[in-house]
């Protein structure tokens, strides 16, 4: 009687265990067509600048960055603002020519003649 019971139980559990093996065959085969690449690369090395001290190359190379950015915050701020100061320039011109050849009012010229 035993006997019987257990191969009961082998048969209750053979075909979970038929199952898990072809799953197991499956994904080993999935495993062998699998391809897996690997990229290293070398760190860059680190530069450690060492501060040698004052330089006066390394002073004028400063100033003439310097410099330049200057120069590049001029520009930078005078092209936008360039239509209102050609602008402005030509109403400054206009007023002036106008104010030159404006005609001088007859008492005041009266005044001037006494």
């Amino acid at each position: 009687m035993r006997l019987y019971t257990i191969q009961q139980q082998i048969g209750l559990v053979q075909p979970e265990l038929n199952r898990l093996d072809d799953q197991l065959k499956y994904l080993d085969s999935r495993i062998n067509f699998s391809t897996i690449t690997i990229t290293l690369h070398e760190p860059e090395p680190i530069q450690v600048h060492a501060d040698t001290g004052h330089s006066l190359a390394a002073a004028i190379n400063r100033g003439i960055d310097g410099f330049y950015g200057m120069i590049d915050t001029l520009i930078i701020v005078t092209l936008p603002l360039l239509p209102f100061l050609l602008l402005g320039g030509l109403g400054f011109g206009i007023y002036r020519r106008w104010k030159r050849n404006r005609p001088v009012p007859s008492a005041a010229v009266k005044d001037l003649q006494e």
